[in-house]
C-alpha cells in the first residue's frame, strides 16, 4: 500500500509472537485483542499460543492459533521436568505448523512449569533455523520452586546460546517489583516497539534492512563481544547515559517528516549501531499514540547479561536452603503405641 500524502511505499511485514505457558498466554490474550484493533504497531502480529493444558485459553483465541502439547500430565504444576520430554519433542512440530517469520518473539514466565520449558525449546529450534528471535521473560520469586525454576531457565538460555554460538537477547520483567498489570503492560510495550521495528523493514527509505536487524541481535558477528544471554531494553534518548549499563549494540528509531529528521540521535556509544527513520504518517495508528513525541526511541542491547539476576536468585535460594536445615522437627502427633487399625483409622 502507499500513503497518498507522502507517496511512501509500505510493504506489510509479519512478526510471530509465540506466547508460551500460562503467563505467556495471559499476556498474549491482551495483545491479541489489541492487534485485532489494528493499533498495535506497523507489522502484522501472527500470535501463537502454546501450552500443556487448556486452563488458560480464552474463547477469544481462535482454535487454529493454539498448539496443545500432549504431555505426560495435564499441565506441569510448576515442575519443569514434568512434561519436558514431550515439549522438547514438539518444538520442531510447533515451528512446522507455525513457521518462523521476519522477526520472532517468544514470551513466557521463567518461573512456572510449562512456559519455562516451551520457550527455551522454541528459541533453541529458531536459532538452529538461523532466525531472528527475541525473548520476553517474566519472573516471580514468591515461592522456593519459582525461584529455583527461574535460575534453571536462565541457565538453560545461557546453555542454548553457548551451544549455538549466538546471543539470546531478552527483555526481562519481575512480578515482585511491579504489579501483574504493570508487568503485562511493560511486556506489551516491548512487543509494540518490536512490531514497529519489524514493520520498518518494509517502509521505503527507512534505512533498515534485515541484515542490519540480524546483526543487531547477533552482535558477535560485528563486535568484539562473544555470544551470551543478554538483556535488552527500550529507552528514549532523554535518558541519562550514565545510568545505562554497557551497550554492545543498539538501534535508534527516529521520526521523519517530509524527509527531515525531527529529533537527534542517542547520547550513548555502542560497538554496533543502526538507525531507522520512520515517516510520521506510518505511526498514525500505532499503540500507544504519539510514540516519538519524547524524541528518538532506542533499543539497547547490554553487555552485562543476566549475571546480576542469576547471582541475586542464587544467593536468595542458598539463604532459603540454609534456613531449612536449621528448622526444628516438631514432635509427631502419632506414635507406634497409638494403635492404628488396618484401615488406617485410630480408635
Amino acid at each position: 500500500m502507499s500513503h497518498q500524502e507522502s507517496q511512501i511505499y509500505v510493504r506489510q511485514q509479519t512478526m510471530n509472537v509465540y506466547f508460551c505457558g500460562g503467563a505467556g498466554i495471559n499476556i498474549g490474550c491482551k495483545w491479541y485483542l489489541k492487534q485485532k484493533e489494528s493499533i498495535a504497531g506497523i507489522a502484522e502480529s501472527n500470535c501463537v499460543f502454546i501450552d500443556t493444558s487448556i486452563s488458560n485459553i480464552r474463547s477469544t483465541i481462535p482454535p487454529d492459533k493454539f498448539y496443545r502439547i500432549d504431555g505426560e500430565k495435564e499441565g506441569s504444576g510448576k515442575r519443569r521436568i514434568e512434561n519436558a520430554e514431550s515439549i522438547m519433542n514438539n518444538a520442531q512440530s510447533i515451528l512446522n505448523e507455525f513457521p518462523a517469520s521476519d522477526v520472532n518473539l517468544v514470551v513466557s514466565s521463567i518461573s512456572g512449569g510449562s512456559g519455562s520449558v516451551i520457550a527455551p525449546a522454541l528459541v533453541d529450534e529458531l536459532l538452529r533455523r538461523n532466525q531472528i528471535v527475541v525473548v520476553l521473560m517474566v519472573s516471580s520469586t514468591d515461592t522456593d520452586i519459582e525461584l529455583y525454576n527461574s535460575i534453571k531457565t536462565i541457565q538453560s538460555y545461557e546453555k542454548i546460546s553457548r551451544d549455538h554460538k549466538k546471543p539470546i537477547v531478552a527483555f526481562y520483567e519481575c512480578n515482585n517489583e511491579l504489579s501483574q498489570q504493570e508487568v503485562d503492560n511493560e511486556v506489551m510495550w516491548a512487543i509494540c516497539w518490536m512490531s514497529i521495528i519489524t514493520g520498518t523493514l518494509g517502509i521505503e527509505g527507512a534505512g533498515l534492512d534485515k541484515a542490519d536487524l540480524y546483526n543487531l541481535f547477533n552482535f558477535q558477528r560485528v563486535t568484539s563481544v562473544d555470544a551470551h544471554l543478554t538483556k535488552a531494553r527500550f529507552g528514549y534518548s532523554t535518558a541519562t547515559p550514565s545510568v545505562l549499563p554497557e551497550v554492545v549494540s543498539m538501534l535508534t528509531i527516529r521520526e521523519s517528516r517530509d524527509g527531515e529528521i525531527v529529533c537527534g540521535t542517542a547520547p550513548v556509544r555502542a560497538e554496533y549501531r543502526s538507525t531507522v527513520d520512520i515517516p510520521a504518517t506510518s505511526l498514525g495508528n500505532t499503540y500507544p499514540s504519539n510514540l516519538l513525541n519524547e524524541g528518538p526511541m532506542n533499543l539497547y542491547i547490554h553487555n552485562c547479561g543476566f549475571v546480576d539476576i542469576f547471582t541475586e536468585f542464587s544467593n536468595k535460594l542458598k539463604e532459603i536452603e540454609a534456613k531449612k536445615k536449621t528448622r526444628q522437627i516438631k514432635s509427631t502427633i502419632l506414635s507406634d503405641s497409638d494403635g492404628a487399625s488396618n484401615d488406617k483409622l485410630v480408635f
